[in-house]
């Protein structure tokens, strides 16, 4: 394992202990805690700490603000499948035609609701509620009620497990490292840097060179006694870099007249 991975994994070895953790803390108090406020039998003691636990694990995520993101998510899911299953257990006893239209109407609530990715979960936690109550068919009102409470205990220490975990990864001494190899893109020249031009913005009180155009030929020879030096480098720096009257630079060609030098 290089030097690199050790950081990535220190930090998901702590993740995993605080999930753990979190879940073994959810368990307990779901099937210890909340049983001696209301139970109704052994086994739906321990389907509530499961129920629990997979809201725990539904919460956790690598960052504290995903895992508050979660949490909204997992209880508005919960809360509007507590609301449905509540009407209709109150009232009716389970059946199957019921189960499939509850689950529907638990995800268009929360579609409506402006939430569609919550649509899933309130689906899930309808059918679950559900199926409960028909194994339970004399505490079926219930249920709803119960699968609430577990899943604010288990959102609970998920989000306190997720502020845990980051306050340790914190601790944690941070990774070295390495510095950037050399790049071996050659470097750009900019433009007009090895022309005459170039080198007399640069440095204007480099002596000037003899050049200019031949108004006679047109052509690039040499005219006597035309110097562009710091006076004409001053003149095209005032003129936006203009090296013939009336055109750019880059445009000289022939028939264009030398910028003539005031010096």
């Amino acid at each position: 394992m290089s030097s690199r991975s050790w950081p990535q994994a220190r930090a998901a070895a702590v993740e995993c202990v605080v999930l753990a953790v979190a879940c073994l803390v959810t368990y307990w108090l779901a099937t210890h805690l909340l049983s001696r406020v209301q139970s109704v039998g052994r086994d739906d003691d321990l389907l509530g700490g499961m129920w629990a636990v997979l809201a725990t694990i539904f919460v956790l995520r690598d960052s504290f603000g995903k895992s508050v993101a979660a949490a909204v998510s997992r209880m508005a899911a919960t809360s509007v499948s507590f609301v449905l299953c509540l009407i209709y257990l109150a009232f009716l006893p389970f059946h199957a035609w019921a189960l499939a239209v509850l689950v529907g109407l638990s995800a268009l609530t929360v579609m409506l609701l402006g939430r569609p990715g919550d649509a899933v979960t309130a689906g899930i936690t309808t059918a679950v509620i559900m199926v409960v109550a028909a194994v339970s068919p004399q505490h079926a009102w219930e249920q709803p009620i119960l699968r609430l409470a577990d899943t604010v205990i288990g959102v609970g220490v998920g989000a306190l497990a997720a502020w845990t975990g980051l306050q340790v990864k914190r601790l944690l001494p941070k990774a070295k490292t390495d510095l950037p190899e050399r790049s071996m893109v050659p470097a750009v020249q900019p433009p007009l840097s090895g022309s005459w031009l170039g080198r007399q913005l640069r440095d204007p009180l480099v002596p000037a060179e003899p050049h200019g155009v031949n108004e006679a030929t047109g052509d690039g020879r040499p005219v006597a006694g035309v110097h562009y030096g710091a006076c004409a480098t001053s003149a095209v720096r005032t003129r936006g870099i203009q090296g013939c009257r009336g055109r750019s630079s880059r445009a000289c060609g022939p028939g264009s007249r030398p910028l003539p030098t005031p010096c």
